[in-house]
């Protein structure tokens, strides 16, 4: 017969390994590896481990979650500022105002930041061909000519 639990309640063997698992991550805290927190609780130090990387996940899920709400209530507080003043946006000082929100607002959910992966991607793919064309005896593209053109002339 299966027996079901009632959620929310936590069984012995839970509470022992909570236990567990708060003293292993406090003996890490102090600076301990995992073989000696396995040795003085009693576990091997795989499970230390998992216990002690268990505790960092849940406090970075916990961190990211207050990350994302305070970011969530700036955002709206901003937005209630553009709110404000956007029925004056004809006045000079009201428009800067949004202006200046709005450029805050664009900071928070990242719309600011730069771009150079694809710019980055783009020069490797580039140079990666190049570098393939030379291999098998191909002459460089005339963009790499001109590029190379250009770099020596500089010098």
């Amino acid at each position: 017969m299966t027996r079901f639990r009632r959620p929310g309640r936590i069984l012995p063997k839970e509470c022992k390994d909570l236990e567990i698992t708060a003293q292993a991550f406090e003996l890490r805290k102090q600076g301990c590896d995992y073989n000696a927190i396995g040795l003085m609780l009693g576990i091997s130090h795989n499970t230390a481990f998992k216990y002690c990387d268990q505790v960092l996940n849940q406090m970075k899920e916990e961190i990211t979650e207050t990350a994302e709400s305070v970011r969530a209530i700036e955002i709206a507080r901003l937005d209630a500022i553009v709110e404000a003043h956007w029925p004056m946006r004809s006045v000079a000082k009201s428009a800067e105002v949004i202006m200046k929100t709005m450029e805050r607002r664009a900071r928070y959910i990242g719309l600011d930041a730069p771009s150079t992966d694809l710019l980055d991607a783009a020069t490797s793919l580039r140079d990666f061909l190049q570098g393939a064309r030379s291999n098998i005896g191909l002459p460089p593209t005339p963009e790499a000519t001109s590029e190379a053109d250009a770099a020596e002339s500089e010098e």
